[in-house]
This record gives structure tokens, C-alpha cells and sequence, in this order.
């Protein structure tokens, strides 16, 4: 609609308007107190040492770390996929402009409330982030397998843009505490950079694969497919990691400690209190 009303050139300054917004967020986020008082020790604690060119490759032979990121590649493909074809696909099976902008909307809509309920739930010991991360993902693929077959039902599409948006936001929720139990804490910085390196690597193949598959004489329902398929592999891939048991960071023990003072204690401690009183008065 938004093209169709403004052209290409407004199309791209509105896309670039939204966007934009993203450096207003980021300008105004400030470090927290423990991160800057611990920038302070490490300077205080720091050792004179000379590094000449030193590259730090730990992170790029992390095994499970690497099925973190193929599982970012597949997972960006077939998002982005969806994304692409799901109105053309819709407008061609009986949905208005109308109808579909709501469904981007819902979707969107969705996705935010998604990342919160999934970020809250991620604060639970009992849920591990590989579950949510392979779970998510992999019932986004399995709606978009079955799409097809209800694609003429226009309640059916809303609840697949509901289903897309609440679970399409997980990899981004639950990607730095993976990365910072794969990793530690001396390498998360650069874990997490390098696992949206694959990430990036996804984004720019899926357009043109979602190009070539229907310019090649594929359908909107076998995009979908593969689509679906596509975020299933990506799932199970991730889920490989846990299969070497890796965890550089032990999240500490606290033990509870009971104290327990016996009546006699409290009445002796009192009559002492009471004397040290009367023989200062």
C-alpha cells in the first residue's frame, strides 16, 4: 500500500524513517553500573604487557558454537522467505491489501509481546534457552509446511501471523545467554559477533533464493515448503550443541545458611544489654 501510494523513492525514506529508529533507541542506552565498575577494576588490575597482532581464534573452533551458527543461516533463509512471499502468496489465494497489511501488522504485534513472554521465561532456571530457541523455530516451520492447506481460510492466515510473530523473535532473546554458556564470559563479546556474522550471511541469501525459486517456475506453496523445512533443519542443527555438553560458565551456588538462637541466648544477650546500660548511666 505504502508503495503503491508514494513510489519507490517515498516507500524507501518511510523504510528508512522506521530504521532509524533503532539509532534513537541505541543513542540513549547508557552502561549499567556494574559494567562500568568493572571497566574501572580491569583498569586498575591491569598488567603492562605488549601484543603484537595476537588473534584470538577460540571462539572459531567452538564445534557446538558452529551449530549455533548454521542454525542462524537456516533460520534467516526461511524467515525471510515467509516474509517475502507471504503477501503475494495470500493476495493470490482471495486476501485484499487490506487484509494483508493486517496480517503484517499481527504479526508484528505478535512479535513484540512474543520476545518479552519469551525473555521472561528464559529467567527460569527450569527452562533450558536450547528448548525455547529448537521449539520455536521449529513450530514456525511445521505452520508453514501446513500452510498451504488452509491458505483460502482468511482466519486461518491470521492465526499463522500470530503463530510467526510470537515465535520469529526467540534467536534474538535467547542468543546471548547461548552464546555466554557456549562461550564465557572472555569470549561472549566476540561469540555473539561472530554468530550474527552467520546470522547476516542468512539474510542475504534468502531474498534471492525466495527470487529464484518462483522466477524458476515454483510456486508460492513449494517456497513455503522449503521454508519450513528450512527452519526445522535450522532447529534440529541447533539442538545438536547440547549433544557435547559444553559450559564454560557456572552460574554460582548460593547456599542457604540457617542460624538458629535459642531462647536462653536472647534472654542472656538482653540482660547483658540491660547492664552494659545501667553501668554507663
Amino acid at each position: 500500500m505504502i508503495y503503491n501510494e508514494y513510489g519507490y523513492n517515498g516507500f524507501f525514506l518511510f523504510y528508512a524513517g522506521l530504521s532509524f529508529n533503532v539509532c534513537v533507541v541505541g543513542a540513549v542506552l547508557r552502561p549499567s553500573r556494574l559494567e562500568a565498575s568493572s571497566k574501572m577494576a580491569k583498569k586498575r588490575n591491569r598488567t603492562l604487557h605488549k601484543k603484537c597482532c595476537e588473534c584470538d581464534l577460540t571462539v572459531m573452533k567452538n564445534i557446538p558454537l558452529i551449530c549455533v551458527c548454521i542454525a542462524g543461516v537456516f533460520f534467516n533463509i526461511g524467515i525471510f522467505i515467509i516474509y517475502l512471499h507471504f503477501p503475494a502468496y495470500a493476495i493470490e489465494n482471495d486476501s485484499t491489501q487490506v487484509e494483508v497489511s493486517w496480517y503484517l501488522s499481527i504479526a508484528g504485534i505478535s512479535s513484540c509481546i512474543g520476545r518479552v513472554l519469551l525473555g521472561m521465561a528464559t529467567n527460569s532456571e527450569d527452562v533450558s534457552e536450547d528448548i525455547i530457541f529448537f521449539g520455536t523455530y521449529s513450530l514456525i516451520g511445521a505452520a508453514t509446511i501446513v500452510v498451504p492447506l488452509f491458505i483460502k481460510i482468511h482466519y486461518a492466515k491470521m492465526m499463522y501471523s500470530i503463530v510467526l510473530g510470537l515465535n520469529s523473535g526467540s534467536c534474538y532473546v535467547v542468543i546471548s545467554s547461548i552464546v555466554f554458556r557456549l562461550t564465557g564470559p572472555n569470549h561472549a563479546a566476540q561469540g555473539t559477533g561472530y554468530v550474527m556474522a552467520y546470522i547476516g550471511v542468512g539474510s542475504l541469501v534468502g531474498p534471492p533464493l525466495a527470487g529464484v525459486i518462483v522466477d524458476n517456475g515454483g510456486s508460492y506453496a513449494t517456497s513455503f515448503i522449503i521454508a519450513g523445512l528450512s527452519l526445522i533443519f535450522g532447529g534440529f542443527t541447533e539442538l545438536c550443541n547440547v549433544c557435547f555438553k559444553t559450559n564454560r560458565y557456572n552460574k554460582p551456588v548460593i547456599k542457604e545458611i540457617e542460624m538458629s538462637t535459642k531462647d536462653d541466648e536472647i534472654i542472656d544477650k538482653y540482660h547483658h544489654a540491660e547492664e552494659e546500660k545501667t553501668v554507663l548511666t
